[in-house]
């Protein structure tokens, strides 16, 4: 096997893997340009060559024999093989080099019995094996296969095979022909006894080649140039090529028909294969053979020229960083060697990519590379493997126009070390060009490409997407590439908050199929439009405090841009009112205060959006139709000439209307002692009189010689009670009365807010009056009377006692009644007489002026009395007076009670009124709490609409509030004398222990019914109006 020298790593080893073993005999192998070649006389292993040296030839007879001698490591290997089965092989006989006979061995085959060696003195071995007889005298070597004879110890031997060995290992085909010596070879047979002789031929040589070629360019190699012949006339012809390690490690090879030539091909050979140093070198074996049987392995050597390929340059458009504007454009240049991505990968390198801007104008554009190897125009590649890449970032002048390229040039060179490595270079060109347009800002516009780039068969092929496309519209791309369309959507001057200079500006590419393309800056300029804004009017619920005439009107304005990403780029410029109709406003202001005159000025601070409050007072107690009209006008902010307008209106409508309404109120039959219709009522007075006790005593002394004696003793005590009860039955008694007040209804309806004022005033009339009529009933009277009375009287130590009880002390002693139909009674007593009457009372009242209303009424005696109360009784219970007592010299009056008591019924009303409890009922049936003197305002009016005609009817009933205080008392006059314990004796003479005597008014008595309560019965009186 031919082995080839590599190096890897600094290290060199065998082709086959094993490292370079430095003590390997070089006498066994010789290094031609990198590659192992046999060097003579020493030949290669046979196993390790395409086809080992060797001849081949027929020995001629009956039959015959062939002969092969095969070069093998410094060995000669025979083989001899007869052609005739009666023929069997008993000697063989030939010349060698006669140096070399001495060590000379012979080895594997066991059939050989002898063998001689001697310079030109061996023709006949032992046992009849000889070539007497010969064309030579003698041969240097012979050798006896066998036995010789036919006895049954003879092999047939009809082939041998054995190897010739010399101690120095040299032996080749050549050593056949000795010098001087004719190289015949002799074979003896022994069953025919024939003796036959043959010429060795010579075997081809090898003469190793050494080709150069370009790396990448075949080379045809003659057989000529691989082997000489010293066979006359002989024919070399290429027949074989080694493979695997014996063949080529880099190429193809094709061998000629006539086998006179072959043709080499460099597929991989170059400076690196797979990562190894191969020297730019090939080698391999090739088998050249002749036309005498002849064959031998020569080598070949092939040397590279280095050639730099072409390196490909692209270029495609990078994505954009964070940041980047539209005006940047990235590319990402790659420039590759042919070798990068093969086998021969790192045999070249790429050594440069050169820029060159050229165009119509280049100012303001720069280039720069991500990688900060650019200087001037040229960028030096870093130590690389045959690929290098580089990122541009070509930065461009917005809204212009120009059309430049941008060449690329990138330069490829050969890694090897010597001398000047070759070079190639590869150019390629990028267009960049600009435009700019001009639309309004809402209006698509066509470009065609002939604005973007000149060329011929350019075709727009996209747009940047992302932030190198457009930003605030969208672009269409005509189906032929011819045009594109762009439509702005949110282009204007103002974009998310940031300022766009009213510009969008992208990158379009264009390509015309084969390799040109193009880069487009297109700016796009926005022609200011102003949008209508919206207005818009909202009437605001009425606040407290806030008159019924005023209107409160929310106006909001927004411009078109207002809440959109364009917000901020146009705004409210002013806020115009203009009020008609009927009646002027008493005043129109705003929240703000920014109202001047009839307008309202701002600025581009409100960013499109403007809200104020407008408040309109309008005249009171007047009815108003009139229009508010409100004007918005919107500016772009870049140029505030550009305007527009919208407007709006709100009506302003108020309704009025006044009534006044005198009204009497009427009630009868009402009660004249609680709320509601006349009743009846029971009342009693319990006792009214006198309740006293009374004790006396008396002694006459008579005085004799200093010693006093009582002769006569008297002495009395009393308890009495004497009085009236009265009980009186009321039936009824009733009222009726009249009350007249001024009732006032103003009532405004703002039908712009919606809101129903309505003031109510009540003012209570003079001339109100009433009249009572007194109860009719029965009456019942009692007599109390109770005495208890004891006395005592001594004359001399001797005398009467008395003890008297009359009557009782409690209850009456006598009763009467009366009814009212009965009108009055006297009755006659024994000491007096008793009168007994119904009340009977009637009251008016009235008041010229509005208050309260008053009245007093009396009635008549409805008890009068008159006599001695004690006789009375006395004679009713007992039939006599037992209060007068004559017992001996004694004389007592116990008691005398000289009464006139007269008692009436005295009734007092005081009529009072609040005023009107009025009853707000609306169209609808909705009923409304109203306090007079207080306005009440209905918000959202018109809901109670109920025919929906723009008015609302109301319905003020109107009851009075009145109370009727009753103050009921029984009114009494008593003229009374009283006399107790009148005592008279004889001898003694007349005392008294108590008199008195007097006329008591006794007056009114506090009431014996005092009650205010409501007076009901008025009838519901109702005001209607219409608003």
């Amino acid at each position: 096997m031919t082995l080839v020298l590599k190096s890897k790593d600094g290290i060199w080893y065998w082709s086959d893997g094993n490292l370079l073993d430095v003590s390997f005999p070089a006498a066994l192998y010789g290094k031609i340009d990198g590659v192992l070649l046999p060097t003579d006389p020493t030949s290669p292993p046979a196993a390790e060559v395409v086809c080992p040296r060797s001849i081949t030839f027929t020995v001629p007879g009956s039959p015959g024999a062939t002969v092969t001698v095969v070069e093998d490591g410094g060995n000669l290997d025979f083989t001899v093989n007869m052609l005739g089965p009666k023929a069997d092989l008993s000697g063989l006989f030939f010349d060698l080099t006669n140096n070399k006979l001495s060590g000379l061995t012979v080895s594997g085959d066991p059939q050989i019995t002898q063998f001689v060696t001697g310079a030109g003195s061996v023709i006949n071995l032992k046992n009849g094996v000889n070539l007497n007889g010969a064309k030579v005298p003698a041969f240097d070597v012979g050798m006896e296969f066998g036995l010789a004879g036919i006895g049954s110890d003879h092999l047939n031997i009809q082939s041998a095979s054995f190897v010739l060995s010399d101690s120095a290992h040299d032996l080749s085909i050549d050593d056949l022909h000795p010098a001087g010596e004719t190289g015949i070879v002799g074979i003896r047979t022994l069953s025919v006894g024939q003796k036959l002789e043959a010429v060795a031929p010579y075997a081809p040589t090898a003469t190793p080649d050494t080709v150069t070629t370009l790396e990448d360019t075949s080379i045809t190699i003659p057989v000529s140039a691989l082997a000489t012949d010293r066979n006359g006339g002989a024919i070399l012809r290429i027949s074989e090529i080694g493979s695997g390690a014996e063949g080529p490690q880099y190429g193809t090879i094709t061998i000629a028909p006539d086998g006179q030539s072959l043709i080499y091909t460099p597929t991989t050979l170059d400076y690196m294969v797979d990562g190894i140093l191969t020297g730019n070198q090939d080698a391999f074996q090739v088998c050249v053979t002749d036309s005498f049987g002849g064959e031998v392995t020569s080598f070949v050597t092939v040397n590279a020229t280095p050639v730099a390929d072409p390196p490909k340059v692209t270029d495609q458009i990078a994505a954009p960083h964070a940041g980047d504007a539209a005006t940047t454009v990235r590319f990402d240049v790659t420039v590759t060697s042919g070798d990068f991505a093969t086998i021969d990968q790192t045999s070249d390198y790429i050594k440069s990519l050169a820029l060159s801007l050229t165009g119509t104008n280049i100012s303001g554009i720069t280039v720069t590379d991500t990688a900060g190897l650019l200087s001037g125009n040229l960028i030096g590649a870093p130590a690389n493997p045959g690929q290098f890449t580089d990122e541009l970032v070509v930065s461009l002048p917005s809204g212009s126009t120009f059309s430049d390229t941008l060449s690329m040039t990138g330069t490829n060179a050969e890694t090897e070390n010597t001398g000047v490595p070759p070079t190639a270079s590869t150019t390629i060109s990028q267009t960049i060009t600009a435009d700019t347009e001009t639309t309004l800002e809402d209006t698509p516009i066509t470009i065609p490409i002939g604005n973007l780039v000149s060329g011929a068969n350019m075709k727009i092929t996209q747009v940047a997407p992302g932030p190198l496309g457009p930003k605030y519209g969208t672009v269409s791309i005509a189906p032929d590439g011819q045009s594109l369309i762009y439509t702005p959507t949110i282009l204007d001057d103002i974009v998310n908050g940031m300022p766009t200079g009213g510009q969008d500006v992208f990158q379009v590419y264009s390509s015309d199929g084969a390799g040109n393309n193009a880069v487009t800056l297109l700016t796009v300029k926005e022609t200011p439009v102003a949008d209508t804004p919206s207005v818009d009017v909202k009437v605001l619920p009425m606040q407290p405090g806030d008159p019924i005439n005023e209107v409160r009107l929310q106006v909001t304005s927004q411009s078109g841009d207002f809440g959109t990403v364009n917000q901020g780029s146009d705004f409210i410029q002013s806020i115009a009112l203009n009020l008609t109709g009927t009646t002027s406003a008493s005043s129109i202001t705003d929240t703000l205060g920014l109202l001047s005159g009839n307008t309202i000025t701002l600025n581009s601070s409100n960013q499109g959006s403007f809200q104020d409050e407008i408040d309109v007072l309008m005249p009171t107690d007047t009815s108003v139709v009139d229009s508010l009209g409100i004007t918005a006008t919107a500016a772009e902010t870049e140029n505030t000439a550009v305007t527009a307008s919208n407007s709006t209106s709100q009506s302003i409508a108020i309704d009025n209307v006044k009534t006044s309404n005198d009204l009497n109120f009427q009630t009868s039959g009402q009660s004249i002692w609680d709320t509601g219709a006349a009743f009846s009522k029971d009342f009693n007075t319990g006792f009214l009189g006198i309740d006293k006790s009374y004790s006396t005593s008396k002694k006459a002394v008579i005085g004799t010689l200093g010693i006093s004696t009582t002769i006569a003793s008297a002495g009395a005590n009393l308890h009495f009670r004497a009085g009236v009860q009265a009980d009186l039955k009321i039936t009824a008694g009733d009222i009726s009365a009249t009350l007249p007040f001024q009732v006032g209804l103003d009532s405004t309806y703002n039908k712009t807010t919606d809101t129903l004022q309505i003031m109510a005033t009540d003012m209570e009339l003079g001339n109100g009056h009433f009249t009572a009529h007194g109860p009719s009933g029965s009456f019942t009277f009692g007599l109390d009377l109770g005495l208890s009375a004891g006395a005592h009287a001594t004359v001399f130590g001797a005398g009467p006692s008395v003890n008297v009880t009359v009557g009782s002390f409690t209850k009456p002693v006598l009763g009467f009644s009366l009814k009212s139909s009965q009108l009055s009674t006297t009755i006659d007593l024994k000491g007096g007489s008793l009168t007994l009457a119904f009340p009977n009372v009637n009251t008016n009242g009235s008041n010229p002026n509005p208050g309260t209303i008053s009245g007093t009424g009396t009635s008549n005696d409805i008890v009068n009395l008159s006599g001695d109360l004690v006789a009375i009784a006395s004679n009713i219970l007992l039939g006599s007076d037992v209060t007068d007592i004559n017992v001996g010299p004694l004389s007592i009056d116990v008691l005398d009670l000289i009464l006139g008591i007269g008692l009436n019924v005295v009734q007092k009303f005081d009529l009072n009124s609040s005023g009107l409890v009025p009853a707000l009922v609306l169209e609808d049936g909705t009923v409304e709490s109203l306090s007079f003197g207080t306005p009440l305002t209905i918000p959202n009016a018109s809901t109670h609409d109920l025919n929906h005609d723009g008015k609302i009817d109301l319905n003020l009933g109107l009851v009075p509030a009145a109370t009727l205080t009753n103050k009921t008392s029984l009114g009494a006059t008593m003229n009374a004398s009283i006399t107790a314990l009148a005592l008279s004796v004889s001898h003694i003479g007349s005392f008294t222990a108590f008199k008195a005597g007097t006329t008591v008014q006794l007056g009114t008595f506090p009431p014996i019914y005092n009650k205010t309560f409501a007076l009901n019965g008025f009838g519901q009186q109702t005001v209607a109006q219409t608003v």
